[in-house]
């Protein structure tokens, strides 16, 4: 099997987030091939990057635990490949929180990338956006935590409804306790 992480907005392949499911598959499943693709914020740049790389990986049946806006690029992905997915605090209709980030300049402290979002990038989020009503329940688990000071938690409650989403009270956007969760990740994607 293998297991893939997908980062979040001015995020990276070394988040913490990253760096603990890694760790917890070597040490509880070391046969488990892990990946965590490298791609950038821009939205259309981001999902170009991941669509080469779940072409070039399609073949192995990847699943995939996104986080944040890597919750949003894994369903775009699950819609596009088929891929199981396990989202965590994942962004539900970016399109509607981006607008505030536009002609704003943005740093990533993971890659060192300084870019500038445009308006135009949000037509972008909307067709991305429009292709994730093809989400797969039964291949989608969904983890939220109330506490999520960056995204509405009840967005993506109302939005992966029929996934029967974990709600925890509490929290934050980085997830409390997100090595809590593995074992349920790991279980639903072993359970094919």
């Amino acid at each position: 099997m293998l297991i893939a992480y997908l980062h979040g907005f001015l995020s990276g392949p070394q988040a913490l987030k990253r760096r603990v499911l890694e760790n917890w598959l070597k040490e509880n499943h070391p046969e488990t091939d892990f990946d965590a693709p490298d791609y950038p914020d821009i939205p259309a740049e981001a999902i170009a990057a991941l669509d080469a790389w779940a072409k070039e990986r399609q073949s192995e049946h990847p699943c995939l635990v996104g986080s944040s806006m890597g919750g949003f690029m894994a369903t775009v992905l699950q819609c596009r490949y088929g891929f199981k997915i396990a989202l965590v605090n994942p962004c539900t209709h970016p399109q509607d929180y981006f607008p505030a980030l536009c002609d704003i300049p943005q740093h990533n402290d993971f890659t060192g990338a300084d870019f500038v979002l445009r308006p135009e990038m949000i037509e972008t989020l909307r067709t991305l956006d429009s292709e994730c009503a093809r989400r797969d329940p039964q291949k989608t688990r969904v983890f939220l935590q109330k506490g999520d000071e960056v995204l509405d938690y009840r967005k993506s409650l109302a939005f992966y409804a029929a996934c029967a989403p974990e709600v925890q009270e509490g929290g934050c956007h980085a997830f409390d306790n997100f090595a809590a969760i593995l074992p349920k990740i790991y279980t639903f994607f072993a359970g094919c």
